[in-house]
């Protein structure tokens, strides 16, 4: 509504007054759409998607453990009687015998030196420069003792203090309370004492550890012929019948050998010593016939003697020519078992990591194919299915050399559980600060809970767990 007022001056003035409300106009155009607005809270989960397809077969695992010798095989049939030979010859061969049986030994002790060193590289434990070798089979002491000298050993004898503390230390951390020991009583005195060996055949002399109450006189029967001893994991001997250590009916004493051990002196075995193949000829001559009463009956000898002479000299040398023949397959013999001696000691001293695998620091690495991918957890499964596990980067160096793989890689480390509580997959914090990129961890959209290492920024970064990225796997050498 327009209002006027007029003064005396005739001087007008007007204001405009708000009107009256209008009708409701027509519903406009429908605008833009808006920006996004910030991530709700995490939906519950889904349902479990489809079984994936089955994977490819998994890489061959490490060989295990020889197995033990097999019963011995029935006898052949005898052969029927060959013919009888010629009458053998005197010869002065003693040189060549000598050198041939000489080398039979030693080709003896290389072929023991190759069956000790695989034994080693199965893993056999070191104590005071002797190995222990674990064999968890039930056995009677006879079988024991069988068994260790199959192995080219013995049941284990503790001769010192310190030895002993190792073994009864070696007996307890693998859970067990009481073993065979390599001693045994074989006769008694004419005072009733009896009398210890070891299973070298050498007798019990200073060192001993029987338990206060396993004295030698500790009890047992009078009439016992021979008893076994046993260790017990908290160091001390005792006494156990030897018709209990060998029949089933002595259920309250030790009746298996649960440890047998093999011992070499040096890094060596404690050879056997073997018999001589060849036994040097000794025969000497028969006297020469009395001297005949004629001089015609001692030319004719002489000549015959001659004739026996020829026939010896080619006897002998078909016989050199065989021996030096021998001679020779002997001597390759030995340089092939010193050559295989020499592999096998490389495989002991470097512990070799699989094929696929790279040996870093007495690490063994496993990097997956670079085409191939998995989320955190697959990759951390996959790792404990090889027998290893994501790898845990605990210094500098082992950083650098992990990030020259791939680009981005997982790591074994996670704030799954409890948030900005960084944990490595074998249960342990992280200690000091990481190798963390700039900015990180920044648990971006609150869904950042496990960690990649990246070349591109040079340290870790956290992302979401279902991102599928390569990883590397790792485990410890046995020391």
């Amino acid at each position: 509504m327009l209002n006027y007022a007029c003064g005396s001056t005739e001087v007008c003035t007007n204001s405009l007054l708000p009107g009256a409300k209008g009708d409701q106009g027509e519903i406009g155009d429908e605008g833009d759409e808006g920006r996004l607005g910030k991530n709700g809270p995490p939906g519950l989960p889904g349902a479990p998607g489809e079984m994936g397809l089955k994977g490819d077969v998994g890489h061959t695992g490490k060989m295990g453990p020889t197995g033990d010798k097999g019963d011995k095989g029935d006898s052949g049939l005898d052969g029927p009687p060959g013919l009888k030979g010629k009458p053998g010859t005197t010869c002065d061969c003693g040189r060549y015998r000598k050198v041939v049986g000489q080398l039979d030994v030693n080709v003896g002790k290389l072929r023991n030196a190759v069956k000790f060193v695989k034994n080693i590289i199965l893993g056999l434990t070191e104590t005071e420069e002797r190995y222990y070798l674990l064999v968890k089979e039930p056995k009677r002491f006879r079988e024991a003792a069988m068994n260790c000298k199959l192995r080219g050993g013995t049941l284990a004898m503790p001769k010192t203090i310190n030895s002993n503390h190792l073994i009864a230390d070696y007996i307890s951390r693998a859970g067990l309370t009481r073993v065979y020991i390599g001693v045994q009583a074989q006769t008694q005195d004419t005072d009733g004492a009896r009398n210890y060996v070891y299973a070298d055949s050498n007798p019990l002399q200073g060192f001993a550890a029987w338990s206060q109450e396993e004295e030698l006189n500790s009890g047992l029967s009078p009439t016992t012929n021979s008893s076994c001893v046993e260790l017990l994991s908290t160091g001390t001997w005792g006494h156990v019948e030897y018709n209990k250590a060998t029949s089933p009916q002595g259920t309250d004493q030790l009746q298996f050998f649960t440890l047998g051990q093999t011992e070499c002196e040096n890094m060596t075995l404690q050879w056997i010593q073997l018999q001589k193949r060849y036994n040097t000829l000794s025969k000497s001559r028969n006297q020469l016939q009395t001297m005949f009463s004629s001089l015609n009956e001692e030319r004719d000898a002489l000549r015959d003697e001659r004739d026996q002479l020829k026939m010896d000299a080619s006897n002998l040398t078909k016989e050199m020519e065989l021996l030096q023949s021998r001679f020779n397959t002997v001597v390759t013999m030995r340089d092939e078992l010193q050559e295989e001696v020499k592999k096998l000691n490389l495989n002991r001293t470097n512990k070799l990591c699989p094929d696929d695998w790279k040996k870093y620091n007495n690490k063994c690495y496993y990097v997956s194919a670079q085409a191939v991918t998995k989320s955190w957890d697959r990759s951390k499964k996959d790792c404990e299915d090889r027998g290893a596990h994501l790898v845990i980067i605990n210094s500098q160096n082992e950083q650098d050399f992990v990030k020259n793989f791939y680009s981005r890689i997982w790591i074994g480390l996670s704030d799954k559980d409890i948030e900005n509580k960084w944990k490595w997959v074998d249960g342990t914090d992280l200690v000091g600060d990481g190798y963390w990129q700039e900015g990180e961890p920044n648990n971006d959209r609150n869904i950042e809970d496990c960690v990649e290492l990246s070349s591109r920024g040079g340290g870790w970064n956290d992302m979401p767990c279902s991102d599928r990225l390569s990883w590397v796997c790792e485990y410890n050498l046995p020391l």
